[in-house]
């Protein structure tokens, strides 16, 4: 239950009541760090407040690693995706940590978790999105590269389209992972309104789009393959665990 409520003060503070103002501010100046401290004790406190005087030191030393955390990865990283997953990682870290120091979480229990890497169903997931998100990016890059031309230093749209690959690679990714989870669950009108949604907001960019002033049908090749890669997985999964296909 301990960490449950922290997991909710955690995620109330950070997300909800902390603003761009705040987030950003915390990388030039102290005070926006000590505010956002300030709301995460307060939060936190409300939380707790049947309980606070039992729990104030595992309080004490999970708001003092929330602000350990918050000033490296502030002051330190380059805002980004993966800056924002480092630091809610090493907020989660702590937080199970400071139970795990204090009692509140047996070690026994934190050892059972490990356990589920030797079940069958969990190694049949974990290979599946692995396959259908990681090599089914590899596979539609090297699909893509059959039909496209190499960019040359002349070519005025060169970074334009390399962002648009950046971006269409991450696009891909996430259609990817709802694919094979649509497809699992036999929810097979919800990849119709996926590629619906995608194709829709990739031909809206008309002439505007420098990949498909290049080559129009690249992006429906990169689609097609990522989307034969995820029914491929999720059928997969599907026949794994439930023994069942179509």
């Amino acid at each position: 239950m301990e960490f449950l409520k922290l997991l909710v003060s955690h995620f109330v503070a950070d997300f909800v009541l902390q603003g761009r103002k705040i987030a950003y501010g915390k990388a030039q100046k102290w005070r926006y760090l000590v505010l956002h401290l300030l709301i995460l004790t307060a939060v936190t406190a409300i939380i707790f407040w049947q309980e606070l005087w039992e729990n104030w030191a595992l309080l004490a030393v999970s708001i003092a690693w929330h602000g350990i955390v918050d000033c490296v990865t502030a002051r330190f990283l380059r805002r980004s995706l993966a800056t924002l997953l480092v630091d809610q990682g090493l907020h989660l870290v702590g937080l199970i940590g400071t139970l795990l120091v204090f009692g509140r979480i047996p070690l026994e229990e934190m050892m059972r978790l490990f356990e589920i890497t030797g079940d069958r169903s969990v190694l049949m997931v974990v290979l599946t999105y692995s396959f259908s998100l990681f090599f089914g990016s590899v596979f539609v890059e090297r699909i893509c590269d059959c039909f496209d031309h190499p960019l040359t230093d002349d070519d005025e749209d060169t970074i334009v389209v390399r962002r648009e690959k950046g971006a269409s690679a991450f696009i891909g990714f996430v259609e990817r992972f709802l694919v094979t989870t649509f497809v699992f669950f036999g929810q097979y009108g919800a990849v119709g309104f996926v590629f619906a949604a995608k194709s829709i907001g990739k031909f809206t960019e008309g002439n505007e789009s420098a990949m498909m002033r290049r080559f129009p049908a690249y992006y429906l090749v990169g689609t097609l393959a990522s989307l034969a890669v995820a029914v491929v997985a999720g059928l997969f999964l599907k026949w794994q665990l439930t023994g069942t296909g179509l």
